[in-house]
This record gives structure tokens, sequence and C-alpha cells, in this order.
């Protein structure tokens, strides 16, 4: 094989490898949390696991946003951390997602940065970064085996905060959170965006020497 076709060769891998999901790993490219209760963290799921669809609800969960005043900063991460069972379905077959039981324990963990209230502005948007694990069960039965099993997943996307806004007697702005949405979308991290432009920029460098050989 000539080197410029190596060159070429390895840049297209490089670009390749950098969508690749980590080992054992299971990533979420479409779906969404939706906290419709941030005061409680009552949320819904419906997202894609491979060609399964998978979903889920609970009326309990860390709290996600409090009311605040205008240039606070609120927090927009959210998780479940109650040891209890919430429903859910795969597909159309009803389960029970677990947690708090050995081997397999139920977390749903999203990471998104906060932003400061600003008078005015009732939507706020941000990245998100999103790692869990599915236990269901069909049985009810606490402590039986999982029937099916997601031990880890992984997923990013856009986060979206509504709040309402009212103007107190003494003139100040204040803000009760309405609804958070997390949505689900193949967004690259940097270190998979950069080794992404490195292989790029090898297949680009390979071609250009081409061209100017040829010229």
């Amino acid at each position: 094989m000539h080197r410029k076709n190596r060159v070429t060769v390895i840049g297209m891998l490089l670009a390749a490898l950098a969508f690749i999901p980590a080992a054992n790993a299971t990533l979420i490219t479409s779906g969404q949390i939706e906290v419709l209760t941030p005061h409680t963290g009552r949320f819904n799921f419906d997202f894609m696991i491979g060609d399964l669809s998978v979903r889920g609800f609970t009326d309990e969960g860390s709290k996600l946003l409090l009311p605040g005043y205008e240039g606070d900063t609120f927090n927009g991460d959210h998780n479940r951390g109650i040891q209890d069972m919430f429903y859910g379905y795969v597909e159309d077959q009803f389960v029970l997602w677990r947690e708090g039981s050995n081997p397999i324990v139920t977390t749903l963990f999203t990471t998104a940065p906060g932003a400061v209230l600003t008078a005015g502005q009732t939507l706020y948007q941000s990245t998100f970064e999103f790692q869990g694990g599915l236990c269901g069960i069909y049985s009810g039965t606490f402590g039986t085996p999982c029937d099916i099993v997601f031990p880890s997943l992984t997923g990013q996307g856009i986060a979206e905060f509504l709040f309402d806004e009212s103007i107190l007697d003494d003139g100040r702005h204040y803000f009760t959170p309405v609804k958070a949405t997390y949505t689900f979308m193949p967004v690259p991290e940097p270190a998979a965006l950069a080794l992404f432009c490195v292989g790029l920029m090898g297949i680009a460098v390979t071609r250009r020497r081409q061209l100017f050989r040829r010229a």
C-alpha cells in the first residue's frame, strides 16, 4: 500500500473512531426525559435503546428546580435517587423499574449547567450529559432477578428549563419552575470531536498533496 493511501486510511479510521461509544455502554441518541413537576422531581422518560422503545414514569425523584429571584443561579441536574420501584414499559410490555437491589441498581443521572435567572427571560437552554442503568422486572416481586437489563447507558443533548415570572410588590422578579426537558441528540463529546477533526485533517492533507502532485 502506498504511503499516501495509508495516510488516507488512517485519517478515515480516526474519524470513525470518534463516534464509537465507550466500551460496554449503550448510547441513547433519541428520546426525552421530561420533568413535569420540578419541585418534587416527578418525571417521564421515553427513549430508544437500540431498536427498543423504553418508557417510564414516577411521581418522585430528586428536587430539580426551586423558585428563585432575579440574579439567583439554578441547578440543572436531575436524578432518580429514591430506592423504590417505578413504572415503565419495554415496547408494549409493562415492567417495574427496580432500584436499590443487587446486582443491578436502576440509576438515572442527568447533569446540566445551571444559569442565572434574568428579568424577562423564562426559557433557558444548556447541554446535558446522562448516565444510568435500568433493571426491569415483570413479576412485580421485589428482590427477583432482572428480566431485562440495561447496565450502562450514556447520552447527551439539549436541556430546556421553563419558568413562570412574576413581579412582587417590592419590584423584585420572582421565578417559579414549570418544566424541564432533556432531549437526547448525537452530540459529539469534545474529545471525540477533536479526534474527528484530526481524522478529517489527515484526509484533507492527503488530498491536498495529491492535487499538488497532479498540478
